[in-house]
């Protein structure tokens, strides 16, 4: 999927949604995503952490704001970041396979 698909498919959901509050979410977790797959890495930190305080319980958020700090060389927030690098590893993996962006290449 192009980030012009990811974009609009995001837009969608966010004008089904009917609570504003959840509306805010799913916009910065699209930001954080794109941030992050356009190497905006300063935009992403921005994006996630606002996510993340809107829902503390956004497993993706999450996600995204440890890579983040992973691709800012940050290991230890990236390792601090709630998920188990076990945790964290299936979920990369899973995403590879999802979709044509691999956010890490190599997991070893």
């Amino acid at each position: 999927a192009t980030n012009n698909q990811i974009q609009t498919e995001l837009l969608n959901i966010t004008s089904m949604s009917r609570d504003p509050v959840v509306s805010r979410e799913i916009v910065y977790s699209s930001r954080c995503l794109t941030n992050l797959q356009q190497q905006k890495y300063p935009a992403a930190l921005a994006s996630c952490r606002q996510a993340v305080k809107i829902n503390p319980d956004n497993t993706e958020a999450h996600l995204n704001l440890g890579l983040t700090h992973f691709r800012l060389e940050q290991y230890q927030q990236s390792i601090a970041n709630k998920l188990s690098k076990d945790f964290l590893c299936q979920i990369v993996l899973n995403f590879n396979q999802r979709y044509d962006y691999p956010l890490i290449d190599n997991l070893s």
